[in-house]
């Protein structure tokens, strides 16, 4: 062992003849025999350095890869013999126990390194003993450094594999994530990764192993929804008490004033739980929906709550958001070594969930009560971010180019959503996407009035959502060529809604108010289709610039009798195309004209913004 210290030192010395010396050495020990066994040795020795230890631990994870077996890609010759393996099969688990951490996550690697091969074939024993650490906890290093293992080739087994060792994992990993268990932050985000992959792999055979999957489920929801819960809810004190909100009850948490949902180092953890609630919710919706109502309450308060903290730190780049330090970025490097997750990269997993809820017909109830909050919540998560802002001002086309190809942020996640709802929701999706956007723009007018600077953000949010593909138009397929070809409204009134004027009506192909109200009674059961369909809403800038006017075909209003008795609310209504130049614009064949407000008549009102290029296609309207 020595000779293979001497080795490693010469490897760490500045002098890079030194360096390439030790580099020859190692390069023929390892047409030797018994290399990975020194290797190993070294690594495991307390009165070596720790840097040394180290080393020798990262090179003999490489050891393993390029001679373990002929399967592996990197294989190199001469393979391990069955003598050296044996040995390195009962030794290399010691390694998790060690006191420093780096030296437990490379012996982690080593161990996984070998286990993707033999386990449990020819290391039938490995499981067993991992497990016994984790009931046993002899340690809490020793603890770590197992889970820290299990996390790291748990993905490389069968699925057969994972489901025959899921029972007892998962059942001696929950009380890690109990109160008063006293892991951290780390080890929580472990455990939580290693209950997604064993979910995952029920997901990929529940096809052929139904029974099987169905009772392991059964016991998982049981034992981990609570703990899911756990991990979700708020830290901070001023929140809310108990563990989380139910769906009956989501108006009295709102967006409270002072609550801090946001723990940044949790924020891992809290995404993996959030990974595993999105398979629960998309794959196995019948046997989770009775357990996770009380988890999807929790994610709602983080959803609603978290808005203003989001609006601070992400859209407005405030450099202290309330996060009680710096935020960490999606991406970064963590202290253990692991990718840190920032608050967009959790907030995306969040939406990611919520657009698995509203497209499950088992789960979407829930949220059919608070479609306008829904709504409102995306215009928010939508505004255009600090960064994306100073990204885009300088260069418009890369503003367009990132609106076409960056599918994975969450404005357009957002965009994602409201397609969502039109599709999970029809009638009920247009009055809803109304008001958010009303209250948006009279948000952003009171906002403008006042000097904000960033006055215009939740405007330019609410524009984007309404120029959503799926968003409703009764231009149809007439596109920008037919743009004059509008239909009519009927009864309609104006009204201002800060700088915006709002027209409010119905189409007279709808049968009138009567008719809309009667499609929304009990017995017409959802996912049914009728005039209410088209409920619309049109909105545009004050229309004291004629000259931007695009000229439509005139039309006299036409008119329409109400039904006899009390009429219901008129419905708002509004369509929308893009023209020729890629602009979303507004059109209503009918003047304007209000007389409580200092503005003028028009034929036309139009708003421009920037127009994603995929949706410039014709017929996209």
């Amino acid at each position: 062992m020595e000779g293979l210290v001497a080795c490693l030192n010469s490897l760490l010395s500045p002098d890079p003849q030194a360096r390439r010396g030790g580099e020859n050495a190692l390069a023929q020990g390892s047409q030797q025999p018994g290399l990975g066994v020194a290797l190993l040795e070294v690594s495991q020795n307390p009165s070596l350095p720790t840097g040394l230890r180290q080393l020798a631990a990262v090179i003999l994870k490489k050891h393993l890869k390029e001679h373990w077996t002929f399967e592996s890609g990197a294989f190199r010759e001469p393979p391990i013999g069955e003598e050296e393996k044996a040995a390195l099969r009962a030794r290399l688990p010691r390694g998790l126990a060690d006191p420093e951490r780096k030296l437990r996550t490379a012996a982690g690697m080593a161990v996984a390194a070998v286990a993707r091969w033999d386990c449990p074939q020819d290391w039938p024993e490995l499981m067993p003993g991992l497990l016994s650490v984790v009931a046993q906890k002899p340690s809490p290093e020793h603890v770590d450094g197992t889970i820290r293992c299990i996390a790291m080739f748990v993905d490389e087994l069968g699925e057969d594999q994972i489901l025959e060792m899921a029972p007892g994992l998962l059942h001696e990993m929950a009380p890690l994530l109990s109160p008063g268990s006293g892991a951290d932050a780390a080890l929580v985000r472990r455990v939580l990764s290693i209950l997604r992959s064993v979910v995952g792999a029920m997901q990929s055979v529940t096809g052929t192993h139904a029974a099987g999957v169905k009772a392991l489920l059964t016991e998982v929801l049981a034992e981990w929804a609570p703990l899911l819960a756990a991990v979700l809810a708020p830290r901070e004190v001023g929140c809310h008490p108990g563990s989380g909100p139910d769906l009956e009850g989501l108006e009295e948490w709102g967006t409270g004033d002072g609550i801090r949902l946001q723990v940044p180092e949790l924020w891992a953890a809290q995404r993996e739980a959030l990974g595993i609630l999105t398979v629960l919710v998309s794959s196995f919706g019948r046997l989770s929906a009775p357990v996770l109502t009380p988890v999807l309450g929790t994610v709602w308060h983080r959803f609603s709550a978290g808005l203003p903290q989001y609006v601070a730190a992400v859209v407005e780049g405030e450099a202290d958001a309330g996060f009680g330090g710096p935020a960490p970025a999606d991406g970064a490097e963590a202290e253990d070594g692991e990718r840190a997750v920032g608050l967009e990269g959790l907030l995306a997993q969040t939406m990611e969930l919520i657009l698995c809820v509203v497209g499950n017909a088992r789960f979407r109830g829930l949220i059919a009560p608070h479609l306008p909050q829904l709504l409102g919540l995306a215009v928010g998560y939508a505004q255009m971010t600090a960064e994306q802002e100073e990204r885009w001002t300088d260069c418009p086309n890369q503003y367009v180019a990132d609106e076409e190809d960056d599918m994975s942020s969450l404005r357009a996640s957002c965009e994602m959503l409201v397609d969502e709802v039109f599709l999970a929701f029809e009638e009920a999706a247009a009055p809803a996407l109304s008001r958010a956007v009303g209250e948006a723009l009279a948000r952003s007018g009171t906002a403008r009035a006042s000097g904000r600077p960033g006055w215009w953000r939740e405007r330019e949010a609410a524009l984007l959502l309404i120029g959503g593909v799926l968003a409703p138009t009764p231009l149809g397929e007439l596109g920008f060529v037919e743009m004059t070809q509008a239909l009519q409204l009927a009864e309609v009134e104006w009204r201002p809604v800060g700088p915006d004027v709002v027209c409010q009506g119905y189409l007279p192909s709808s049968g009138g108010p009567a008719a809309l109200l009667a499609a929304q009674l009990p017995g017409r059961g959802q996912g049914q289709t009728g005039p209410a369909q088209q409920q619309q809403v049109e909105q545009g800038p004050r229309p004291t610039e004629p000259d931007d006017a695009v000229p439509a075909a005139p039309a006299p209003a036409p008119t329409m009798h109400a039904p006899a008795g009390p009429a219901p609310p008129a419905p708002r209504l509004f369509y929308k195309c893009w023209d020729a130049l890629g602009c979303l614009s507004n059109f209503s064949p009918h003047p304007v004209c209000l007389p409580e407000a200092p503005l003028t008549s028009a034929d036309l009102l139009r708003h421009a913004v920037p127009a994603r290029a995929h949706d410039r296609q014709p017929g996209r309207v």
